[in-house]
Parts: C-alpha cells; sequence; structure tokens
C-alpha cells in the first residue's frame, strides 16, 4: 500500500470516528427538544382545555392555533416559555415587514384590538438572530398565518392551512 493509500485510510477513519458521535448527539439533542415542546403543549392543552389543531415550528419558536377556541399558543424554543394569544381581543391582524435597503430586519405579524392598537407582536425573523437561509420560506409561512389569523377572527373558514389539517 502507498503512503497516500494509507493516510487517506487514516483520514477517512478519523473522520468516521469524530462524524458520527457528532451527528448521533445533535439527532438525539433535536428528538428531545421536540419531546420537550410536545410535552409542553400537552400539558397547556390540559391546563386551559384547548385543543391545538396546526402547529409550525420556526428558527426560535413555535407557533399552534386553536381555531374553535381563537387562541394561539406560541412556545419559545429557547427556554420553552409559552404565550397564550386570545384571538377574540383581536380585530385585525397585519404583516409588518421593516428593511434597510433591500435587506429585511423584521418580519412580523401585528394584532391589533378594536381601537387599532397594536396588542401582539409575532416575530417570524429577526435579522442576525433567525436563519436567513430560510428567509423566503418564513416569509411564506408569515403569510399564511395572517390568512388564518384574520379568517379565525372574522369566523370564517380559511382556505388554505386549516384544510390540511382536518
Amino acid at each position: 500500500m502507498s503512503n497516500s493509500m494509507e493516510n487517506a485510510l487514516v483520514v477517512a477513519v478519523l473522520f468516521i470516528i469524530i462524524a458520527i458521535p457528532i451527528y448521533i448527539s445533535v439527532r438525539n439533542g433535536r428528538k428531545k427538544k421536540k419531546k420537550k415542546i410536545m410535552d409542553e403543549l400537552y400539558l397547556l392543552t390540559k391546563k386551559h382545555n384547548i385543543s391545538l389543531q396546526i402547529m409550525a415550528q420556526l428558527d426560535s419558536f413555535s407557533i399552534v392555533i386553536d381555531k374553535i377556541k381563537k387562541l394561539i399558543v406560541i412556545i419559545s424554543l429557547s427556554d420553552l416559555k409559552s404565550e397564550i394569544i386570545d384571538l377574540k381581543e383581536v380585530s385585525d391582524c397585519t404583516l409588518e415587514e421593516k428593511k434597510q435597503g433591500k435587506a429585511i430586519q423584521l418580519l412580523q405579524l401585528v394584532l391589533t384590538d378594536k381601537k387599532g392598537q397594536p396588542m401582539h407582536h409575532i416575530v417570524f425573523y429577526r435579522q442576525y438572530v433567525d436563519n436567513e437561509g430560510s428567509l423566503k420560506c418564513t416569509t411564506s409561512m408569515a403569510g399564511e398565518w395572517l390568512e388564518m389569523i384574520k379568517a379565525v377572527i372574522a369566523d370564517r373558514k380559511p382556505f388554505l392551512i386549516l384544510d390540511k389539517a382536518n
């Protein structure tokens, strides 16, 4: 066997010895985090007697909606803290996009009350915090949630997302 062949074999074995444990560790971490989120959602459904139908997971949080009781649950992925937003008090929802030049700095849904005052902000993307590579998908998801929230507020059947869950 030549020297270069031996070197390549040693490098391959070392790569496998290092890469496999890292891959397994990352995969197990994701599974544990997903289980924690699902456990937290289960506890919320029991505690508040809600039925969570549709869920989306983004870079920093998970968002779930109960279209019957008109509630949104947001769970932070960093500390698993949850926030419940009652849509019965919301009169409108708008998608707000803040830019600096061509770069999007902030993408959020703004929930306003009957007086037109902002009540809640659901931030879908923050520049330098969230993954810029998934911005196009995040923008699309924010638009879908905008339509879904508007449909729930107006007591009409949404045309897109809610039908997928049934």
